[in-house]
């Protein structure tokens, strides 16, 4: 397992992948949730807890929330957890600022596209284009995610464990 994993987006979603990934992974994980705007994160900070999208669930003492899409682009392993709308805008964001790492989407749904006969299409044939890292998703038999990197060959296994 990575290092260090951020979450793209601190809504529901997010937040509670973040909080799954800090307080269930064997590996422990630096984990990094990402909010678009700096109150949020900062409201997030004080109050350790998403008030907004994810009431009463706390967030560990190491799960680092910022605002600061440069912190998070430096992730070994980027989890993106945005509405499908805007899943390319912020995929081309932080490729813009130099992230590299393997990009996970947590989104589902279709995209518009210009480049597709049918104004639109699902984000994997949006984002292989830009992003430059493909990156395949499995779940295996034992619940853990199989995320393979077939620029490099790299096969990450993300897992959850019982405390």
């Amino acid at each position: 397992m990575p290092g260090t994993i951020a979450i793209l987006g601190a809504g529901a979603w997010g937040t509670a992948l973040a909080v799954h990934l800090a307080t269930r992974s064997g590996a422990h994980p630096r984990v990094i949730l990402w909010a678009r705007r700096r109150e949020h994160a900062a409201e997030m900070n004080r109050a350790r807890e998403n008030v907004r999208y994810l009431p009463e669930v706390r967030l560990p003492g190491s799960v680092e929330v910022t605002a600061d899409p440069h912190v998070a682009a430096r992730a070994e392993l980027l989890f993106a957890a945005p509405p499908i709308a805007s899943l390319v805008a912020l995929a081309d964001e932080m490729r813009e600022i130099g992230a590299e790492a393997p990009l996970v989407w947590l989104s589902k749904g279709f995209v518009a596209s210009g480049d597709l006969p049918a104004g639109f299409g699902l984000a994997h044939q949006i984002l292989a284009k830009r992003w430059g890292r493909p990156v395949g998703v499995a779940v295996a038999k034992d619940g853990a995610l199989l995320i393979s990197e077939d620029g490099n060959g790299t096969i990450w296994r993300v897992t959850s464990v019982r405390r």
